[in-house]
């Protein structure tokens, strides 16, 4: 039976189940009650990290906690959702980072002040040998079987807010990860993509098993992807309006504050952080602002309430119009989309082995 083990200061439940090695900082009891829950993917979504190839790879084994830089505004942002109440907040990262890297990424979090209830990691050093590299970049086994084990631990209609980016394949796997929690896959169509992915047969078929102890239940609520190789947006239409595509965080703030997850004065305190620390100007934030208006991402209540802290917080100029006709919305906290949109929030089919 798994112990809490304690290594400098920190006392965590370390487990392992193939290639995912999971640290739970809690008791997994205590997170029974959650109704919703964060996923974050750490690298290139949270941390501004790079190991497409084995000496990327080194290079962060090596790297200290203070050398590690956050995606810009995420550490702030993370304490804006964690700002709505004083318990620790229902967040659980995913990162091919190896099991060994542990350590080091905790004591990130403690710089940044993020207190996770957990994290799932890859045990990857194992393909450092020949015949086994490509498997350093192939991740929709893991991650899938990652996401079932935390579903395990959590309540039956818990929903799920996730990010992830466009380096690797996070949209497919949170779409394939709803598809296949909610039985719109048959089995042998989800072994079928999964084997395509490069995933091993042992590891699709303890996902599917994973997935039969609990309800037939989409557990997935919303999806962000930052763009951190410059993916054209358009590309994630496939994937319908529940995924966001994003520029930064100040968007993501921006579409939280909607939603109800964070307050109209952290959206400020976030594109304040951006200029501040990261040297963003008045042009960018107008720019994100109006992408967001020209995709119809922002409602006529939400301008009204936002819009005018912009301005007198000096994050965009006096006379900032975002141009575009805003979505009517007459109430806050958004618990979906736009309902006047025609583009589905949930697409009944998406074609995963056609990469349009």
């Amino acid at each position: 039976m798994p112990s809490f083990k304690k290594t400098n200061n920190n006392s965590y439940l370390r487990e392992q189940r193939k290639d995912v090695v999971s640290f739970h900082y809690t008791q997994k009891s205590q997170v029974k009650d959650f109704k919703q829950v964060f996923v974050w993917d750490l690298d290139k979504t949270y941390l501004d990290t790079h190991f497409d190839s084995l000496s990327g790879l080194v290079q962060i084994i090596f790297e200290k906690a203070v050398q590690k830089r956050n995606v810009p505004g995420t550490a702030s942002l993370v304490r804006a959702i964690a700002s709505r109440d004083k318990k620790p907040l229902p967040l659980y990262f995913i990162s091919a980072s190896p099991p060994q890297m542990h350590d080091k990424i905790k004591e990130k979090w403690d710089i940044d002040g993020i207190k996770p209830y957990g994290f799932f990691s890859k045990d990857n050093l194992k393909n450092l040998r020949p015949g086994k590299w490509r498997k350093l970049t192939k991740h929709v086994g893991f991650k899938l079987q990652a996401l079932m084990e935390l579903r395990a631990m959590l309540s039956k209609d818990c929903q799920m807010i996730c990010w992830g980016d466009d380096s690797e394949s996070d949209a497919l796997i949170y779409s394939l990860f709803s598809d296949i929690c909610s039985h719109r896959l048959t089995d042998r169509e989800v072994l079928k993509l999964l084997i395509a992915k490069s995933v091993p047969k042992d590891q699709a078929e303890l996902i599917l098993e994973l997935r039969d102890q609990q309800d037939n239940f989409d557990p997935v609520s919303r999806v962000f992807i930052n763009l951190a190789v410059d993916t054209d947006p358009e590309y994630y239409r496939r994937y319908g309006r529940r995924l966001m595509a994003i520029e930064n965080t100040f968007e993501v703030a921006v579409d939280l504050f909607q939603r109800g997850f964070v307050s109209k004065e952290k959206v400020i305190e976030i594109g304040v952080d951006l200029r501040e620390n990261y040297f963003f100007e008045k042009f960018q934030i107008e720019e994100s602002y109006r992408l967001l208006c020209k995709r119809k991402r922002v409602g006529k209540l939400t301008d009204e309430i936002l819009r005018p802290l912009f301005i007198s917080e000096g994050l965009v100029e006096p006379d900032f119009d975002p141009g575009f006709e805003l979505m009517p919305l007459e109430e806050l906290p958004l618990k979906q989309d736009f309902e006047t949109l025609v583009r589905p929030w949930v697409p009944e089919r998406i074609d995963y082995l056609s990469d349009y």
